[in-house]
């Protein structure tokens, strides 16, 4: 885990960007629930059912309306940014 609570944006490719983020397992699916909500502007993966990492992916017109959602949505759902992306295995 990181000291600040900011989301940190990775770029994927040109099209992508990614929010890597470590989330209590309870929150797993309200957080999928609320981008669910927020109709096209993110996408939310489980990458690690086990250490609950999700991945927040949306595009980069799409970036300042999908922090603004995880900065809201920060009373529900408890997520702290990954200090790193996750490696495949």
């Amino acid at each position: 885990m990181v000291d600040h609570l900011e989301p940190i944006p990775v770029a994927i490719d040109a099209d992508t960007v990614a929010f890597y983020l470590e989330v209590p397992r309870s929150h797993v699916v309200m957080i999928t629930v609320f981008f669910e909500l927020y109709d096209g502007v993110g996408t939310v993966r489980t990458l690690d059912k086990e250490g609950a990492v999700v991945c927040v992916l949306t595009t980069p017109s799409q970036l300042q309306d999908c922090i603004g959602v995880l900065n809201a949505i920060r009373d529900h759902v408890a997520w702290v940014p990954c200090s790193e992306p996750p490696t495949e295995a």
